[in-house]
């Protein structure tokens, strides 16, 4: 495998790290009623696992 086609992968799996983010936000955000709020909390916090997973990847790609 070369480096390019390293470096392609790694930029394919930042780019599903960021639409899982967007995602989650975006779930979280729909969510309005108090009694969701637990899950809310738990949405986001996935959304801020994936941006740590965006972070790393991208450190590697450099």
């Amino acid at each position: 495998m070369t480096i390019e086609q390293i470096i392609k992968l790694l930029n394919l799996d930042l780019s599903w790290e960021y639409a899982a983010m967007i995602q989650y936000i975006q779930h979280a955000s729909m969510l309005t009623a108090p009694q969701y709020v637990a899950i809310i909390d738990e949405g986001l916090q996935h959304a801020r696992d994936e941006h740590e997973h965006a972070v790393k990847l991208s450190d590697k790609v450099q």
